[in-house]
């Protein structure tokens, strides 16, 4: 297997789940997971829609799941993202769902940056999620991959005269 590409051992997977060949079957889940970790979080929506409730998979879905939950980001701001709630082959229906409501998942939606509006003399704060904002807007995903927030209470003051809270309320809806 080592010659081969991850696209080709996973199809060899599927081969041998599907002729019931069980001993290949588990060599080839382990090599994925121990060998093709990068392939496999490159490819995690096929993976996973491929994998998702099938009950010979199990060992190969807790490693996408455990991955998803590490690093979610990645994964989310795929432009595939939203084919994981669409119906193929009847078994991956609500994948999506199912993923995003993990308690294990580290903080994808926390709100861990604070936008400061100046108005006049007064400040509205607007308790936000970085990631919301990083995949929404290259605006906020330059501020904040380029580390200009990175201050230890990630903060982000806004001094423009022609963004007031009344605005910025609006565009973060």
């Amino acid at each position: 297997m080592e010659n081969q590409s991850g696209e080709n051992i996973f199809g060899l997977l599927i081969a041998s789940d599907e002729f019931l060949l069980k001993k290949l079957f588990q060599h080839i889940q382990n090599h994925l997971i121990e060998k093709e970790t990068s392939w496999i979080q490159q490819n995690f929506i096929l993976v996973i829609k491929t994998i998702f409730n099938l009950p010979n998979y199990e060992k190969l879905q807790r490693h996408c799941i455990a991955s998803f939950c590490e690093d979610p980001l990645p994964i989310v701001s795929s432009n595939d993202i939203l084919s994981l709630d669409g119906d193929h082959k009847g078994n991956q229906k609500h994948i999506l769902s199912s993923l995003l409501k993990r308690d294990d998942l580290n903080n994808l939606f926390d709100h861990n940056v604070i936008i400061q509006i100046k108005e006049n003399q007064n400040i509205k704060e607007f308790h936000v999620c970085s990631n919301i904002l990083r995949l929404n807007s290259p605006y906020f995903k330059n501020l904040i991959l380029c580390d200009i927030i990175k201050n230890e209470n990630n903060v982000i003051i806004f001094d423009k005269p022609y963004i007031t809270p009344a605005v910025f309320e609006i565009v973060l809806k």
